[in-house]
């Protein structure tokens, strides 16, 4: 087929639509086109993918949304509105339209909005800092009689405090909020985008029914981890089926429930790091939700817990000997 002739193959279907309807077999060929582009062309896991807990429909992504776009010759534009919230804060909303490039034709528009007010932007793990240097290094001696220590290995300086020293144990430990909000105004505009975009794609291909959008945004209403906020001697207000669940049961809990968030994973990391006692990491480790977690996130949640067990018991040999 000469290239004048796949460019009017592919340019009459709007302009077709647009003067009246679309033929049912129209309508099948642009179904067969997007299951053989998913087929032969994008990748589950890079394209599209299942979210846990969103139900069976795949989510479209960005890279997947170019594919279509590029598939039915699609160009897109955006118009974006900046607004500025309280608190240095600020909301990207933006109107995406599709454009057919050989034929002219505006299919559809689709839209997207992101804050910096969201979650995953507005929330940091509020691990403890050192006075000194400023890093998150702070940990519990491996030495009983050290008190804390702002870790090397961790970027800091080597700074030592005893225990009970206010400049350290009176830091909050949980949730804090971020302090530099406009280090994420560029991640929220190109999210306003995808959005806006995927939305577009969606409409333009009328590929709804076999790709969902945006799912890999949302966040359960509770997706973080209760710990105690000194890490300490505090028992947790979880209720008791959270912290003691069977094989099976995290099996239900991975498939219906969606994926923490990277904020949510940082405070439970977190709030493993604060405990200076078995009993209280054995209580943190109780309500860590290892069924909404993919391999590498419980490793890495694993592995904490084993490295804070190790300078636990050593910090409580070092305590013996003296």
């Amino acid at each position: 087929m000469s290239t004048e002739k796949a460019i009017a193959v592919i340019s009459s279907e709007p302009v077709a639509a647009q003067f009246g309807q679309m033929s049912v077999q129209d309508v099948i060929d642009r179904k067969d086109k997007i299951a053989e582009v998913m087929t032969k062309v994008m990748r589950d896991g890079v394209h599209y993918g299942l979210i846990p807990g969103c139900g069976d429909k795949p989510t479209l992504y960005k890279s997947g949304a170019e594919i279509l776009t590029m598939t039915f010759c699609l160009a897109p534009t955006y118009k974006i509105e900046r607004i500025d919230l309280p608190g240095g804060h600020r909301e990207y909303q933006v109107v995406c339209t599709l454009t057919h490039i050989a034929s002219g034709c505006s299919l559809a528009e689709g839209v997207g909005a992101a804050t910096t007010m969201e979650s995953k932007h507005r929330w940091r793990g509020g691990g403890r800092r050192c006075p000194e240097c400023g890093q998150a290094a702070i940990i519990k001696s491996k030495y009983g009689d050290r008190g804390w220590v702002c870790l090397s290995k961790k970027g800091g300086c080597g700074t030592e405090w005893k225990d009970g020293d206010p400049a350290i144990e009176d830091q909050p430990t949980g949730r804090v909020e971020n302090p530099d909000p406009a280090d994420q105004f560029n991640t929220a505009l190109k999210m306003a985008k995808k959005r806006a975009l995927v939305d577009c794609t969606l409409t333009a291909t009328g590929a709804s029914d076999v790709l969902a959008q945006d799912l890999e945004d949302l966040a359960p209403e509770d997706e973080g981890f209760d710990a105690p906020p000194s890490g300490r001697g505090q028992r947790s207000t979880a209720p008791q089926h959270a912290r003691h669940t069977t094989r099976s049961e995290r099996t239900a809990e991975r498939g219906s429930a969606p994926a923490l968030s990277e904020d949510a994973i940082v405070e439970i990391i977190t709030a493993i790091g604060g405990c200076t006692t078995e009993s209280d990491l054995k209580e943190v480790g109780s309500r860590i939700p290892y069924g909404r977690m993919d391999r590498a996130t419980r490793e890495r949640c694993t592995r904490a817990y084993g490295e804070q067990l190790a300078e636990i018991k050593h910090a409580s040999k070092g305590a013996k000997a003296t």
